[in-house]
């Protein structure tokens, strides 16, 4: 637009240098008659003052070539600027097209480098794999999830649901790859709980997750008991278990024989005394014992994983 206007511009001014450069041409009046009386006179029958006619000194010949000379030079300058605005216009339309094209490279360039990304995060995603998770019950109302470590992570992140297909929630964010375990409290004893882990690798492009590890199920309830003794006596064995918090009460249990079958004997109230005595067994033979937790949720008894089995030959 502003090229369209300096063209216009010029273009008068050449039209007016033209102008100026012609001899003037005086226009024939009308009615310049001194014989007609009439028109010498106004309507009121005044006469009219009569028209200045004294003839305009002629242009010279050399100051008529000046003036063509001066409007040719104005021309020739007019002239010279319209080619000027033509080079740049194409100088501009030029610089416009190699802008595109460079507007199109990079675009190319910014698409490739995207799809080079999603290419390595799926590299990195395969080559870390999934987790490895192992759940243990620490408490009646808690379970400690653990996982094997994983080269070059960042940390991991454990989600948790009340069913196997149901939505999980993620409970944790481990903040670095050596932490392989959490432990989740405030759990319902006898409700089991689902878990799965994936870990995640910071990167300057992004987060990148690993694909979930198998669902780990395991019930809410007691930790296994420690037995921290077994001491023989005269056809008796003594039974000492180490306290949990929390729980309701013990049951221990015996057997004649490892892999035998075994009957509970005694159930211990929790806040009694964690020693329990055998009585009226066979001399010189050898019982097998293991003890267990357990845990009143209303009318339901939760029980926990055995002890190790332990033996004693008896006196």
């Amino acid at each position: 637009m502003k090229t369209r206007n300096c063209i216009v511009a010029i273009m008068l001014s050449i039209v007016m240098a033209v102008s100026a450069a012609l001899p003037s041409v005086p226009l024939a009046a009308a009615n310049t008659d001194p014989t007609n009386e009439s028109a010498a006179r106004d309507v009121s029958g005044t006469e009219a003052p009569k028209p200045d006619v004294t003839p305009s000194k002629p242009e010279t010949l050399e100051e008529a070539q000046q003036r063509a000379a001066a409007a040719e030079a104005e021309l020739e300058a007019a002239q010279k600027l319209i080619a000027e605005l033509q080079a740049a216009a194409q100088t501009n339309a030029s610089e416009l097209e190699a802008a595109r094209k460079l507007i199109e490279e990079l675009q190319t360039t910014t698409q490739a480098n995207a799809s080079e990304i999603a290419a390595t995060k799926e590299l990195l995603v395969n080559t870390m794999g999934a987790p490895t998770v192992t759940l243990t019950n620490t408490a009646y109302n808690k379970i400690r999830v653990s996982w094997e470590k994983m080269n070059g992570v960042t940390g991991y992140l454990v989600y948790r649901s009340t069913s196997k297909n149901g939505t999980y929630t993620k409970i944790k964010t481990a903040k670095s790859a050596d932490s392989l375990y959490t432990t989740n409290t405030g759990l319902t004893c006898g409700t089991t709980y689902y878990y799965k882990v994936r870990a995640y690798l910071n990167t300057s492009s992004g987060q990148i997750l690993s694909p979930f590890s198998a669902v780990a199920k395991l019930k809410a309830k007691p930790a296994p008991v420690t037995i921290s003794k077994v001491t023989a006596g005269k056809k008796q064995a003594a039974i000492t278990l180490k306290a949990q918090t929390g729980v309701s009460g013990y049951g221990i249990y015996r057997s004649t024989s490892e892999t035998g079958t075994f009957k509970r004997v005694k159930t211990i109230l929790s806040g009694a005394t964690m020693k329990y005595t055998n009585t009226k067994l066979v001399s010189k033979k050898t019982y097998y014992y293991k003890a267990r937790a357990y845990y009143s949720v209303g009318s339901t008894i939760v029980w926990g994983a055995y002890s190790p089995v332990m033996s004693v030959t008896v006196k």
